[in-house]
């Protein structure tokens, strides 16, 4: 029998992550950090957010990011913005590769 544990997410965390009430993660513990065993459609809900936001592809705002052809922004928000879309970006881009290994 696994040992299962409830996390109660703030509100707002569990928005942005796209569940609806109710919805389960399945999770593990790695030292400190809580680690998604399954990231379900969440990472491509949010990768899509900025897109919209930025009226832009995320493989078209990483590689200008990451070549300095964007400079980073001043205003922390628009920072954190951009810092969370490279995190997605990768995360989506590491999903494809694993996904693409398997079949």
């Amino acid at each position: 029998m696994r040992d299962r544990r409830t996390i109660v997410l703030d509100e707002d965390v569990a928005e942005e992550l796209g569940l609806r009430p109710g919805e389960r993660l399945e999770v593990r513990r790695e030292g400190d950090v809580i680690v998604l065993l399954e990231e379900g459609d969440w990472v491509e809900k949010l990768v899509r957010r900025f897109e919209e936001r930025y009226g832009m592809p995320t493989e078209e705002f990483l590689e200008a990011w990451r070549r300095g052809e964007i400079p980073e922004p001043e205003d922390p928000d628009l920072l954190a913005d951009f810092m969370e879309w490279e995190v997605l970006g990768e995360l989506r881009r590491r999903r494809g590769a694993c996904r693409g290994s398997r079949g």
